[in-house]
Order: structure tokens, then C-alpha cells, then sequence
């Protein structure tokens, strides 16, 4: 068995990835984000300059904005920072979720919420809390954590993300880039920490289910919405679990309280459709393949512009050392079956890696495709 030199694994790669009549992936995919604005600014024609949007990808990185840095009221979508914050001061050690908080009058806010039914005196732990202003939006909850981690701090946390609109003047304000931020935060904090699986949990099973939800039926999403009917608000910001997952956030503003729902979630249906056939490029499935392995590697997949760096990264950590080039070539040659090997989805559509780590990772990767050859 030989190792594989660097300059001529790099020739290997480049010729079977780079080679024949495929037509570059971002330029397939530069056509369908193409063909996904005129379908989204056709449908929002009668709505002009009430809606905005962010669509990212959450491994790929690519994203599409429509209006998505107008200022628009939060509503409830703040709660999702402020629960965030409040997981992060808990594993900071600067709180415990098992302490308890008591329900005075002075935090009494009607709306939203299962609080407003109990008594006042009634005592709640931070935990209880926080799971009533995520799967219910309660606004008492909202209000007596934010009292207790105080308002300047969450504002910090809040600048400390890279929000544009952290309370501005004081008044609760977000955008479309802001939501999607939150929802970006509470996706790369479920995958690293177990207060972020929970919170993923109670925002997948909240009870606002018709909006983005509706627009992508059948897939896992983890979502916070806010709405102030009588002003004619409602957004929405979310995680969407498919073989890639995506963050999606939309706002809406002056458009029917009922009418601004199904708008929502047709909006996500047509995104998401979108999403799904940037996946079905050759090319764009090996990028999605390379920030798949960078995740589990913890290395940014903005870092692997093209493909031989991904591979040369890895080659220097000597996950294929002991590989023969025959049968790296035959790999790289049959149907990219060798990137799909690195990696695989969980069927939440989480990123996982396959069974293999820099310790183990020669015998494991020879053992796989020993079996697949």
C-alpha cells in the first residue's frame, strides 16, 4: 500500500472533480437562485414593501435576501435570543435553571400565554420558563426572565451575536438577517451543547404551527414566530431539517393577520422547493459533502474553496495514509461514492460523521472501502 503524494492526489481530484460536461455548480445554482427571486417577486407583487426574507443554507453557506435588513417589529421572535441568552448564563454557571421565580403583578401581560391563567405568588424554576416562552410564547415568562438577566445584558448578548437591531431607542425591533441569526445561533448551539438540544425541542413542538411549518409539511422544523394582530404583524424565523438544513425568516407587515399566515407558508414552500433542487446538482452535492466533513473536523467550510484544499487537509492528518492511488482512483472515478463515504445525515437531517476519527480514522476508511471496492 502506498500513501498518496499530495501533488498527485491534487491531480486525481482535480480531473475527476473539475472534468467533463457538468456545468459548475454555482452556476446551476446561480440559475435556480435566479429563477427563485422572479417566483418570489412575482407572488409578493400585491404585498410590495411588507415582506422581507433570508433564506441561507447551513452548510453551504449560500443565502438569499429579499429586503431582509428592513426593520420590522419583533414581537415575539425576541424570545428566542433571550432564551438562548439565558441557556448560555446556565452553562456559564451565572444562573441555575432550577431556581425559582416568582409571578408578581407587575410582570401581568395578557397575549400570548399560559402564565396569565395561574395565580399571582405562583412560583416557576427558569427552566419551567423557559420552555412556556418557547412552545407557548408566553409573554410572562418573556418578561420575568428578561427581569432577571436584566435588560442591558440581554442587550449586549444581543450586540455580542452581531444583531443590527439590539432594542434601537429602546424599542423591540429585528429583521429578516437578525431572525435568521437567532435561528443560526440556536442550530449551532443544539449541535454542541445539551440546553440548545432542548430548547431545538420545544421550538419543534411549539404550538404556532401555521407558517412556516404549513410551507414545508413532512420536514422537522424548529421555529419561533411573533405576531401583534391588531397591528398587523407576523414573523416567523426557522430551522428546516432536511438532507441539508436550512434557516429560513420571514417578516411581514401590514398584511392581513390571517392572509399574512398562508402568505408565510407559501412563501417557505417555494423557497424550500428551490432548496431541495440546488441539491440535485452533481457538483453542489460534493461541495455540500466537503462542509459536511468540515463540520466534523470543526473547520469553517468557507476554509475549502476548492476541492484539493479539502483533501489536503485531510491528507495532513493522515486519514488516508496507507491508501493504495489505485484504489483512490477508483474511487474518485465511480459516481463520487468516495465523498459519500466520508459523511452521512442522520435521519433529523443532523450532521454526523460516519464511525471515524483522526485516531482511527486509516483503518476505518481502508475497512470501507475495502468493502465497497
Amino acid at each position: 500500500m502506498l500513501k498518496i503524494k499530495p501533488i498527485f492526489f491534487f491531480l486525481i481530484i482535480f480531473i475527476f472533480t473539475f472534468g467533463g460536461h457538468v456545468p459548475p455548480a454555482h452556476a446551476q445554482n446561480q440559475d435556480l437562485f435566479t429563477e427563485m427571486n422572479n417566483e418570489l417577486r412575482e407572488y409578493i407583487k400585491p404585498w410590495q414593501g411588507k415582506i422581507s426574507l433570508r433564506y441561507q443554507n447551513l452548510l453551504t453557506g449560500k443565502y438569499y435576501t429579499l429586503n431582509s435588513q428592513t426593520e420590522v417589529p419583533a414581537a415575539s421572535t425576541i424570545k428566542l435570543p433571550l432564551a438562548l441568552y439565558v441557556m448560555h448564563l446556565a452553562d456559564e454557571g451565572k444562573l441555575s435553571l432550577i431556581e425559582r421565580l416568582t409571578y408578581q403583578s407587575h410582570h401581568y401581560s395578557g397575549g400570548s400565554g399560559i402564565i396569565q391563567y395561574d395565580p399571582v405568588g405562583t412560583a416557576y424554576t427558569i427552566a419551567d420558563l423557559v420552555e412556556k416562552a418557547m412552545i407557548y410564547s408566553d409573554n410572562i415568562a418573556f418578561i420575568m426572565l428578561k427581569e432577571r438577566v436584566g435588560k442591558d445584558q440581554f442587550v449586549t448578548y444581543l450586540k455580542k451575536l452581531g444583531a443590527s437591531y439590539a432594542y434601537p431607542g429602546g424599542r423591540n425591533m429585528t429583521s429578516a438577517d437578525d431572525l435568521c441569526l437567532y435561528a443560526y445561533e440556536l442550530f449551532r448551539y443544539s449541535r454542541q451543547n445539551e440546553n440548545g438540544k432542548t430548547l431545538l425541542q420545544y421550538l419543534e413542538h411549539t404550538a404556532y404551527n401555521s407558517t412556516i411549518p404549513m410551507g414545508v409539511q413532512g420536514k422537522i422544523v424548529a421555529h419561533k414566530v411573533g405576531m401583534i394582530p391588531m397591528n398587523l404583524i407576523y414573523n416567523d424565523t426557522a430551522v428546516i431539517f432536511d438532507k441539508v438544513p436550512y434557516t429560513l425568516a420571514v417578516a411581514t407587515n401590514g398584511i392581513d393577520y390571517e392572509k399574512s399566515q398562508e402568505v408565510i407558508a407559501n412563501l417557505a414552500s417555494i423557497v424550500d422547493r428551490y432548496h431541495v433542487l440546488t441539491l440535485k446538482t452533481n457538483n453542489d452535492l460534493q461541495t455540500i459533502n466537503l462542509a459536511l466533513a468540515s463540520a466534523k473536523y470543526a473547520v469553517p467550510s468557507t476554509f475549502f474553496t476548492k476541492v484539493p484544499d479539502f483533501y489536503s487537509y485531510l491528507l495532513g492528518k493522515e486519514i488516508f495514509s496507507g491508501i493504495s492511488s489505485s484504489t483512490m482512483y477508483g474511487m474518485s472515478v465511480r459516481n463520487n461514492s468516495f465523498h459519500q463515504q466520508l459523511v452521512f445525515l442522520e435521519k433529523s437531517g443532523a450532521v454526523t460523521n460516519w464511525g471515524f476519527s483522526e485516531r482511527d480514522g486509516t483503518a476505518s476508511l481502508n475497512q470501507s472501502l475495502a468493502q465497497s471496492n
